[in-house]
């Protein structure tokens, strides 16, 4: 059977939410914070926001070196290389405010903004995005990397700005998939296909917003532009992750905490258990936090 070994050992409930929203994009957080109900029927948002896409060069050689392992260890050392570069990546990302919301096979697709901004703010958000990316490619060891084994894996950024729409389709089963689309998107096909190695190219959407912060020059035929450093001017900055304010707003004694923190959990546990039968020792987790929980007053447990 399945038994609560096989995850590391969590004392609260609070252990439990936080490492299970580490892997939820900040604007699923920000929905759950503002409505903290299950979804049961599409939804969709839309808002300006700039894009950084991540792509990550050498996953294919990658994959063709590892795969003459035997014993089928290269699909464990393949995710093995990823994930240590990946985290890398990620936590500077976060550092910039920036909202992991996809990981596109070999590539990260980030997200800098919410519906919130204001025009000046839609500007911090493409110059946060481009500071990023500039400081990725200006650190070694996140513009490039290099295992002991000989296995190299190298970045090329594209960042593109507009109206996006966020949406929750599916629905079968219960299971949504979030879902980013729109016009950064298509400015990240050009704008990514014209970066080499170590480079940062925006769409010229993103370039417009912050022209007078840069120093880049025209790339390739659909207006793109390189970016080299940032002019020596007071910059914007940087915001909190959208992870790290979630967990600070629910924080607060608020009746979107506790409780319907616990319902979300347990609601999560019910789809996910019918698919993934070892997410049980997370249920035995959840339930011995619950045995403890003290309800408000005319909150009955059993319609959690």
């Amino acid at each position: 059977g399945h038994h609560a070994t096989h995850i590391p050992a969590m004392t609260s409930l609070t252990h439990v939410f936080t490492a299970l929203v580490s892997f939820v994009p900040g604007a699923i957080l920000n929905r759950f914070q503002q409505k903290p109900i299950s979804i049961s029927d599409p939804e969709s948002d839309h808002f300006f926001a700039t894009i950084l896409f991540i792509d990550v060069s050498g996953f294919t050689a990658l994959n063709e070196r590892l795969a003459r392992l035997e014993g089928g260890e290269g699909p464990e050392q393949v995710t093995k290389h990823l994930n240590e570069y990946f985290a890398r990546l990620m936590q500077k990302v976060h550092s910039f405010g920036g909202d992991i919301i996809k990981f596109a096979g070999d590539a990260l697709i980030c997200l800098f903004g919410d519906k919130t901004e204001s025009h000046k703010e839609n500007k911090k958000s493409a110059f946060n995005a481009i500071c990023c990316a500039l400081e990725i490619q200006n650190t070694p060891e996140l513009r490039e990397y290099t295992s002991l084994d000989g296995i190299r894996l190298t970045t090329h950024l594209g960042i593109g700005s507009g109206e996006v729409h966020c949406m929750h389709v599916g629905g079968v089963e219960g299971f949504w998939e979030f879902l980013v689309a729109g016009e950064p998107f298509y400015q990240l096909k050009s704008a990514v296909d014209e970066s080499e190695s170590g480079e940062v190219v925006t769409s010229n959407e993103t370039w417009s917003l912050v022209c007078d912060r840069f120093e880049g020059q025209p790339r390739g035929s659909h207006n793109n532009h390189i970016i080299h450093r940032l002019k020596p001017t007071l910059p914007f900055s940087t915001s909190s992750t959208p992870t790290s304010t979630f967990l600070s707003n629910m924080s607060h004694d608020t009746p979107h905490s506790p409780i319907n923190i616990s319902r979300f959990i347990r609601s999560a546990y019910n789809k996910v258990s019918r698919k993934f039968p070892r997410s049980q020792a997370i249920k035995e987790i959840i339930d011995k936090e619950n045995s403890n929980e003290t309800l408000p007053e005319g909150v009955d447990a059993s319609k959690s």
